[in-house]
């Protein structure tokens, strides 16, 4: 040992096998030699392992099935690439079977881990797939492509929203029975909202996403500040506001004990949808125009800011019919441009004129009002669920990366805290193999990839007809 250099020796021992490890640290380059040779040590007693699970295996099988020989495998883990030898087995069926692939639930042609998967889709939900491909690589000490963060974040996604809509479908279309909430809420807030996001290679040019929340009321966390309580999210491109609708339900009965929830107050923009997203939950509710946008109308038609407030204030307080001569008033005193900017405004206002007063003030209001607290959280959960990632920077999408973003960015707090646990949550549903009789004359499952099924147009609708049409050619085959 010298003053710039210190020898370190690490053994390893995995089952019988021992392994030695030795290296000389650089005073100089300690840390990033450290982190680089535990790094090291971790993909070693990952291969160890590995094949020592693989040789407990050849105890248990052996003697059953026929031994194949053994392959090769590379896998990239987080702890980086590794290679591992597995046995190959036939079994009595015929069919070629990995023991140690099975165990450790690695799927064919799969190359990434769960937990680098995890990790990508992560960071995927955060940066820019160029971005989350360069901090990946540089994480584990591997090059990652941009291209390979995608189709990580395509997997976990579509996963998570192909589990959400199937979900939907056996409850609103074959009445199958719902997963009842714990959260208890007397009064159930509502608010919703929508947000459009660039495409590209896709028949339209644009697509809006719909966002929505509910929560039991606020809480003060400092001054001037405010939590949501019992908050869940819902974010979906839908077909049309039915699906809406039912989405919001369905996540609603998921989260909340409704038997207990007693009123609704919603608010949101005044668009037709967002006024109608909560009608399908059936209980006493009331409606309240934004405040933001409210203000936002005021302003772009008087263009003044105090005589902006004025005007808000007195519809909050007193309602449309008390300010509609005044309105009109001031739209007779215009001229040009100015006059058919208030002319905006009052049809807006008056289309909407049962939102606009205040719950407290309102006459003929059904709900309690005593506990009732302010709305208009929907504008940041928008930025922090949409705008943040998917908008700005040159951002477009294809349909199936905007779907299966949005659903990370709802649960990338689960799938950073544990992607295996949450992902095995999702269980996608099984098809039957079809088979085939081999020179033996026994029948043999047929595994072949259809590369279609896989590439950049994997989700459009005819891939998916004739994926659901093999499907049921092979439910028929085993029925027959």
């Amino acid at each position: 040992m010298t003053e710039q250099a210190v020898k370190i020796s690490i053994t390893l021992k995995v089952g019988e096998r021992v392994t030695e490890i030795e290296k000389e640290i650089q005073v100089a380059q300690m840390e990033p030699e450290i982190r680089a040779e535990m790094q090291k040590m971790g993909k070693v007693m990952l291969e160890e392992i590995l094949q020592e699970l693989d040789k407990r295996l050849m105890a248990k099988w052996n003697g059953q099935w026929e031994n194949l020989g053994r392959e090769k495998r590379s896998w990239a883990t987080s702890l980086g690439k590794v290679e591992m030898i597995r046995r190959v087995y036939r079994d009595e069926q015929g069919r070629r079977r990995k023991p140690l692939d099975e165990l450790l639930g690695i799927e064919r042609y799969e190359r990434d881990s769960k937990e680098l998967k995890g990790m990508g889709a992560y960071l995927g939900s955060e940066l820019s797939y160029r971005q989350a491909a360069g901090q990946l690589s540089w994480l584990i000490g591997e090059e990652i492509n941009k291209n390979r963060i995608q189709c990580q974040v395509w997997e976990a996604g579509n996963g998570l929203a192909d589990q959400e809509e199937q979900e939907r479908e056996a409850i609103f279309r074959e009445g199958a029975e719902v997963r009842g909430g714990k959260a208890v809420v007397e009064t159930l807030y509502g608010e919703s909202d929508g947000v459009w996001i660039h495409l590209q290679r896709e028949e339209k040019r644009k697509q809006e996403v719909r966002v929505g929340i509910l929560y039991g009321g606020k809480k003060a966390i400092g001054k001037g500040r405010n939590r949501l309580t019992d908050k869940c999210c819902v974010t979906a491109m839908v077909a049309n506001s039915q699906e809406w609708q039912e989405q919001l339900l369905k996540t609603a009965h998921q989260y909340y004990d409704l038997t207990q929830t007693r009123q609704m107050v919603v608010g949101g923009d005044g668009n037709g949808w967002v006024w109608n997203s909560f009608e399908s939950f059936c209980i006493p509710h009331e409606h309240v125009l934004d405040r933001y946008h409210l203000f936002r109308a005021a302003r772009t038609a008087f263009g003044d800011w105090e005589k902006a407030k004025q005007v808000v204030a007195r519809i909050r307080s007193k309602g449309y019919e008390d300010m509609k001569d005044t309105l009109e008033a001031c739209r007779l005193q215009a001229q040009g441009k100015q006059r058919e900017k208030i002319q905006t405004f009052i049809r807006y206002v008056s289309h909407l004129s049962a939102g606009l007063q205040d719950l407290s003030l309102r006459v003929d209001c059904a709900l309690d009002t005593t506990q009732v607290c302010s709305l208009g959280a929907i504008e940041g959960n928008v930025d922090k669920l949409v705008v943040h990632r998917m908008k700005g920077r040159g951002c477009s999408w294809r349909i199936p990366g905007a779907r299966a973003m949005l659903a990370l960015l709802r649960y990338r707090q689960q799938l950073r805290d544990d992607y295996r646990a949450f992902m095995d949550q999702i269980q996608a549903p099984a098809v039957t193999q079809p088979c085939s009789v081999n020179k033996k004359g026994q029948e043999v499952a047929i595994h072949a990839s259809i590369p279609i099924f896989r590439g950049p147009d994997q989700f459009k609708p005819w891939v998916q007809t004739f994926k659901r049409s093999l499907g049921c050619a092979a439910l028929s085959h085993d029925l027959a």
